[in-house]
């Protein structure tokens, strides 16, 4: 069953409820859920969810997830800053608390031509988005 993920049949978690301690714990709609690590972790720190288990899937399986951080130049001091708290030592522990890996600052092999156009897309979209803002 697609219980979340954009399935527009999914039930209703009910507002302030986590989905995973909802379905798992108190519906018991599932007797497994397959998500992210930090969703499995948030779930394990909610109220209810103190005896659910992550347990990681083989390496073959498991999907990864390469996020990346940009800012843009002239870009709002606050931006600035949060990517600065991210990339602090506390920022890092936070993420590496919720099974983030440490950060690299190039664009991963794997990654070719098509990813760094679709960054340069995005940051090109964000900077007219941005100059419409400050007229």
């Amino acid at each position: 069953m697609q219980l979340v993920g954009g399935n527009p049949n999914a039930p209703i978690v009910p507002n302030g409820k986590n989905n995973l301690v909802y379905f798992l714990e108190e519906t018991k709609q599932a007797d497994i859920f397959l998500a992210y690590y930090t969703s499995g972790k948030t779930a394990q720190a909610t109220k209810g969810g103190d005896n659910l288990q992550i347990v990681e899937l083989p390496e073959y399986l498991a999907t990864k997830a390469n996020y990346g951080l940009t800012t843009l130049k002239n870009a709002d001091p606050d931006g600035e800053k949060l990517a600065e708290y991210i990339l602090s030592q506390e920022g890092q522990e936070i993420l590496t608390k919720y099974g983030f890996s440490a950060p690299s600052t190039s664009v991963p092999e794997h990654q070719g031509a098509g990813a760094i156009l679709l960054a340069v897309g995005v940051a090109l979209i964000l900077k007219k988005k941005q100059a419409l803002v400050k007229k």
